[in-house]
């Protein structure tokens, strides 16, 4: 099977927010206690914990906004947590 495929499946049958409704509008609209730092938030600095925790809110369940195909993910910049260059093996 097709990874884009593949991944549109996996991310329409998984599109949920883990927290709830007063949790992820606060996400969503940077007003938790977290903010205005804009670490905690769907656009900030740590994008992989809004797609855990507030995934529907912040649109990641979007296909028009977010393009779940392995064109995509191959052009991302692979790079460590220090942004150095790194190699998947």
């Amino acid at each position: 099977m097709a990874y884009d495929l593949i991944a549109r499946s996996l991310v329409s049958e998984r599109c949920f927010d883990r927290y709830g409704p007063k949790f992820c509008d606060r996400y969503v609209n940077k007003t938790d206690v977290f903010e205005p730092h804009n670490t905690w938030s769907c656009d900030g600095e740590n994008p992989q914990i809004a797609f855990r925790t507030c995934r529907k809110s912040c649109g990641y369940c979007n296909f028009n906004v977010v393009q779940y195909t392995l064109v995509a993910v191959n052009q991302l910049p692979m790079t460590n947590k220090d942004g150095e260059q790194s190699i998947l093996v």
